[in-house]
């Protein structure tokens, strides 16, 4: 997943290790958690700026408010 000023995250391949090694699919669990760690890195690297990461995320800005209430709601 490309972001802003030539960060990449190496998620593809670190998938793609984790899977071979897997008799089963990821569990949506699993695909949760690397979606909530892609989040934080992304508001991380934007200082806070939620309007930055979300571009840098390729979602809205109100997506990524959902996504986050979501991570900190019930």
């Amino acid at each position: 997943v490309p972001l802003w000023s030539g960060l990449t995250l190496q998620v593809r391949s670190q998938l793609q290790h984790t899977c071979n090694h897997l008799q089963q699919p990821a569990t949506t669990g699993a695909l949760q958690q690397i979606q909530s760690a892609m989040i934080s890195k992304a508001i991380s690297h934007a200082k806070g700026n939620v309007s930055q990461a979300a571009k840098a995320l390729g979602i809205s800005r109100a997506t990524l408010y959902r996504k986050l209430s979501r991570k900190n709601g019930p």
